[in-house]
């Protein structure tokens, strides 16, 4: 297991052992997982990668790719393999308040990256393993230096953002639903689904690709706010709202429609029966985790 402590990602054995560590160059605001290996991703993603890279994202805008590395069959070093800043933080001056970054997403099949603010704006690197080739050594992958950036501009506070799973495991569609609040005319949640592709067809030029808004769906008026997205890997195109209060089970083809009868369950509250968030059971965070 690798985990952020202040500006060090550190390893773990599964005696929750710490086997080696690594400085970056600012405190770290969220990691996530491109998986490499397995036979559904055959098709995109290099035989040279590691097995799995760590996405890392720290507070000066920087992403970073990291990957352990075995030496001697008996000591291990966590090793970068690539690495950019957000567009947000390119023009960014010494002295320059830091961008409010939010977190990191991955999509399912690692084709993409999201960056997350938490005010106006997300961007998406949609990666091109096919153009990496075939390289020697696993240190000579550099998947972000093949990458095109998407960005679009929302204009409200986003709350949280995930990348769905695909129905089809061969398709090159992304989609991304963000949860997001609404000041204006009045205070309201509602859920956003965008749609780009890895790559149409194997004609089309990359640079022709764009981030586009598919389809919004406004939550109910009495809805809490929106804390996490959770995509189902078990139910294509699918997710889980979790709110301050209750969970609900969404699906694209709902927010395509405009359907806003989603199937909704009530979260523990105290014994009193108080809804107040601050005092009520709340859920502080969510892990997607594989079985064998």
């Amino acid at each position: 297991m690798v985990a952020a402590v202040g500006t060090s990602l550190v390893l773990f054995d599964n005696a929750m052992s710490m086997i080696c560590e690594a400085q970056v160059y600012a405190n770290i605001i969220s990691l996530d997982t491109l998986e490499t290996a397995g036979t559904h991703r055959h098709s995109r993603v290099s035989d040279n990668a590691p097995r799995d890279i760590c996405v890392v994202l720290t507070e000066d805008g920087r992403v970073s790719l990291v990957y352990i590395e075995e030496i001697d069959g008996r000591r291990h070093r966590i090793r970068l393999c690539d690495e950019l800043k957000a567009s947000r933080c390119v023009d960014q001056e010494p002295g320059d308040m830091p961008q409010p970054l939010r977190k990191i997403v991955t999509d399912p099949y690692s084709r993409a990256i999201g960056i997350v603010t938490w005010i106006n704006s997300f961007e998406l690197l949609v990666l091109d393993w096919a153009s990496i080739g075939t390289l020697a050594r696993p240190e000579n992958v550099r998947p972000l230096h093949h990458c095109i950036g998407l960005r679009t501009d929302i204009g409200e506070a986003i709350l949280d953002t995930a990348i769905l799973v695909p129905s089809d495991p061969e398709s090159q569609r992304i989609l991304l639903v963000a949860a997001i609040v609404v000041t204006e005319p009045h205070q309201q949640f509602r859920l956003s689904l965008y749609e780009t592709w890895a790559r149409r067809s194997a004609d089309e030029a990359r640079s022709d690709l764009s981030l586009n808004l598919l389809e919004n769906l406004p939550l109910p008026l009495h809805s809490t706010a929106p804390l996490h997205v959770i995509p189902l890997p078990a139910f294509p195109e699918c997710f889980l709202l979790l709110t301050y209060d209750e969970i609900a089970f969404v699906s694209s083809l709902q927010i395509l429609s405009g359907d806003v009868f989603l199937h909704r369950v009530k979260l523990p509250q105290t014994r009193d029966g108080d809804a107040d968030p601050v005092s009520a059971f709340c859920v502080a965070g969510t892990s997607r985790v594989a079985d064998k």
